[in-house]
């Protein structure tokens, strides 16, 4: 194997493992968000870190900053962030008009 194909050892390591974890955890939060509410509450914000790592880790990837090894990984957590996402904005969106609706009818009578 010559030089050009060893990873530079100077690039930081990319965060694969916490992405994944976190790009496992979060659909499944964003999923029982859909029948227990508080848990959306939790699963966008985390979604929306695990997105926004996902994409700058990419984007330093592809500058040539952190080792490229990686790059499967945050791909694979930026699908599952987006994902979970708008399963989040759904979930809330449709409890927002449930809650709104029993709203009206208690006030209504």
């Amino acid at each position: 194997m010559d030089e050009a194909d060893q990873p530079r050892r100077d690039l930081p390591p990319h965060h694969g493992y916490l992405l994944n974890v976190l790009g496992m955890t979060v659909p499944v939060l964003a999923f029982f968000g859909l029948f227990f509410p508080p848990l959306l509450l939790v699963a966008f914000p985390l979604a929306l870190g695990v997105w926004l790592q996902a994409w700058r880790d990419l984007a330093i990837i592809r500058a040539g900053r952190m080792d490229p090894r990686g790059r499967r990984e945050p791909l694979k957590d930026f699908a599952a962030a987006v994902f979970s996402l708008l399963l989040s904005i759904i979930g809330l969106a449709f409890w927002a008009i449930v809650g709104f609706c029993l709203l009206r009818d208690a006030y209504q009578d």
